[in-house]
C-alpha cells in the first residue's frame, strides 16, 4: 500500500512536470511569435521609408532631364507603392 501511494504521488508530480514543461513551451513560443510580429513590422515600415526615398530621387533625376530607364522606373515603383497601399 506505501508502495502504492508513492507510485501514484510520483506519477503525479511527472504529469505535473510534463504539464508545466509544455505551457512554459507554449509561452515561449508565443512571445517570440509576438516579437517576431513586431520586427516584421519596423522592417515593413523602414522598406517603405525607403521606397519613398528612392522614388524622390527617381523623381529628382527626372526633373533633372534624366529619361529612359528612370521613367520606367519611376513609373514602375509609383505602381508598385500603389498597389501595396491598397493591399
Amino acid at each position: 500500500m506505501v508502495w502504492d501511494s508513492i507510485i501514484t504521488a510520483a506519477a503525479v508530480v511527472s504529469a505535473l512536470s510534463v504539464l508545466g514543461a509544455v505551457t512554459v513551451k507554449i509561452v515561449r513560443f508565443w512571445l517570440e511569435q509576438k516579437a517576431q510580429e513586431r520586427e516584421i513590422n519596423h522592417v515593413k515600415n523602414e522598406m517603405g521609408i525607403i521606397c519613398y526615398g528612392v522614388l524622390a530621387c527617381l523623381d529628382g533625376l527626372k526633373q533633372m532631364g534624366c529619361d529612359g530607364n528612370v521613367t520606367q522606373a519611376k513609373n514602375d515603383l509609383e505602381k508598385y507603392l500603389n498597389k501595396s497601399a491598397h493591399k
